[in-house]
């Protein structure tokens, strides 16, 4: 099988999340990404918090079982470069001109220390695309703050929205915005290929993982921009439905639930037998039902726990 990115070359010092996934999906739309790591700083995913590597019981090869690191490299080759000994740059700038794209995490000055700046890299391969990810880009005051998805979530405002009603903010727990801005930093390099293949030129994407996040919360920003009103935290309350919660089960589970339409409210009502639930005129509409949420989460709680 082949891909719309097949015949395009990826040269990747990412690690970890963020840019391991986004060019993990440019590896799954056909592109050959060679990953480039360092024998003396391995990538931190390889083991760790992320799973030790202790699956393989001969002992061969555990830096290659961990989880973790294995989910976001599929579909890639790799090589050990020590970058900053003469051999390995003249060896990693060997590669250079048989790339379409030289993707990195680093904080902004790391390639520029390796003399690896985006006119160095257009001079060894004319039309190539240079993609940076940072926690803050390579400009303005925070360039040179290092950052994770657990410290993106409160800088971009997503903690602010996350938590239960009347509660203190809270990160989600899952280092989301790294996966987040992955995903924007494989669009912006499906972007500029799409650029060079109707142009011939190649370009610099500089992007920071608190503004792709921050586009997350565009709408609550537009919400206090356009009314002074900062959006309460909801725990798994939705703005629009109801109902749309967790509950208790009997077993010590936890059941979800959201309805969309009156269709499936009616399906809900039917499922749990209850023919009172449906006649009820607190929860006639859905308008009624978000009024009257309190009392219908009471209601399913009820039926959940039996």
């Amino acid at each position: 099988m082949t891909g719309p990115l097949e015949g395009v070359r990826v040269i990747t010092f990412t690690q970890a999340w963020a840019g391991t996934s986004a060019t993990e999906l440019l590896a799954f739309l056909g592109a050959d990404v060679i990953q480039i790591e360092s024998l003396t700083h391995p990538d931190t995913w390889r083991g760790g918090f992320n799973g030790p590597m202790t699956r393989d019981p001969e002992g061969k090869r555990r830096w290659n079982m961990a989880p973790s690191y294995n989910s976001v490299n599929l579909n890639k080759r790799a090589i050990t470069l020590d970058i900053v000994s003469p051999e390995g740059l003249a060896l990693f700038e060997r590669l250079v001109p048989m790339a379409d794209v030289i993707a990195d995490n680093f904080t902004p000055d790391v390639m520029r220390k390796w003399g690896l700046t985006y006119e160095r890299l257009q001079e060894l391969r004319p039309g190539i695309i240079v993609a940076s990810l940072s926690a803050y880009g390579a400009s303005g005051p925070l360039r040179n703050v290092r950052g994770i998805g657990g410290t993106m979530e409160p800088m971009s405002g997503l903690t602010s929205l996350l938590g239960y009603e009347g509660g203190r903010p809270m990160n989600s727990g899952s280092m989301i915005p790294d996966a987040i801005a992955g995903a924007w930093f494989a669009a912006a390099i499906v972007t500029a290929i799409r650029h060079r293949e109707r142009t011939g030129e190649g370009q610099y994407i500089d992007l920071g993982m608190m503004e792709s996040n921050a586009m997350m919360t565009g709408d609550a920003v537009l919400e206090y921009t356009a009314n002074g009103r900062v959006r309460p935290r909801m725990g798994n309350h939705h703005p629009r439905l109801a109902p749309h919660n967790i509950y208790a089960t009997a077993d010590g589970s936890w059941l979800a639930i959201g309805v969309e339409d009156e269709q499936q409210w009616a399906a809900l009502c039917e499922a749990i037998g209850d023919g009172a639930l449906a006649a009820d005129a607190r929860f006639a509409s859905m308008a009624d039902r978000k009024a009257n949420e309190a009392d219908l989460d009471e209601c399913l709680a009820e039926w959940a726990a039996g």
